[in-house]
C-alpha cells in the first residue's frame, strides 16, 4: 500500500504545509474548533410605572383598560338597557291601547244596538207607557254596559301597570349588574367570566 503524502504544495507553490489527508482526523479538528458565541439577548423593557390615582388595569387580552374605557363601556351598556326597556314599555302601552279600543268598540256596539231598539220602538209603539218601560230597560242595559266597560278599563290599567312595574324592576336589576360588573373591572382589571363551564 502506498502512503499518502502528508504535505501539499501551497497556492504560492514555494512551501509545503503539514495537513493530514485523513478525513477522520479532519473532522475531529472541525468539531474541536470553538464556535462563536451568540450575541447577548436585548435588555428587557423597563417595568411600567404605576400611577396611584389612575390605576390602569390589564384586560384579558393584555391590553390596558383605562377608566375612560370602563366608563364608556358602562354608558353603552346603560344605553342598551334603556333602549330595551323603552321598547318593552312601548309594547305594554300599545297592548293597553289596543285592549282599550276593543272595549270602547264593544261599548259603542252595545249603545248603538240600544239606540236602534229605542228608535224602532218609537216608530211602532206610540203609547207613553210602553216607551217609558222600554226607555227604563234600555237605560239599565246602557248602565250595565258602561259598568263593564269601566271594569275592563280598570283591569287593563291594572295589568299594564303590573307589567310596567315588573319591567322597571328588571331594568333596575340589569343596571345594578352593569354597575357591579364595572366595579369588578375597575378593581381586578379584567372582565369577569360570563359563562359557567362545567
Amino acid at each position: 500500500m502506498k502512503k499518502a503524502p502528508t504535505e501539499e504544495p501551497s497556492a504560492a507553490g514555494a512551501s509545503f504545509s503539514k495537513k493530514p489527508l485523513d478525513k477522520a482526523a479532519s473532522r475531529k479538528q472541525d468539531i474541536a474548533a470553538p464556535k462563536p458565541t451568540p450575541p447577548p439577548p436585548p435588555p428587557p423593557p423597563p417595568p411600567p410605572t404605576k400611577e396611584p390615582a389612575t390605576r390602569k388595569a390589564q384586560a384579558t387580552r393584555g391590553r390596558p383598560i383605562g377608566e375612560i374605557e370602563i366608563d364608556a363601556w358602562e354608558k353603552a351598556e346603560m344605553a342598551k338597557i334603556k333602549e330595551k326597556f323603552d321598547k318593552v314599555n312601548g309594547e305594554i302601552a300599545s297592548w293597553a291601547d289596543k285592549k282599550k279600543k276593543k272595549a270602547k268598540l264593544k261599548l259603542d256596539k252595545i249603545e248603538g244596538a240600544l239606540d236602534q231598539k229605542r228608535a224602532k220602538a218609537l216608530r211602532h209603539d206610540r203609547t207613553d207607557i210602553n216607551i217609558s218601560k222600554l226607555q227604563a230597560a234600555l237605560d239599565q242595559k246602557r248602565a250595565k254596559a258602561l259598568r263593564h266597560y269601566r271594569t275592563d278599563i280598570q283591569n287593563i290599567d291594572y295589568v299594564a301597570g303590573g307589567a310596567k312595574a315588573q319591567a322597571e324592576e328588571k331594568r333596575r336589576n340589569e343596571e345594578l349588574k352593569v354597575k357591579e360588573k364595572s366595579k369588578i373591572i375597575r378593581e381586578t382589571g379584567q372582565f369577569p367570566p360570563t359563562c359557567l363551564c362545567f
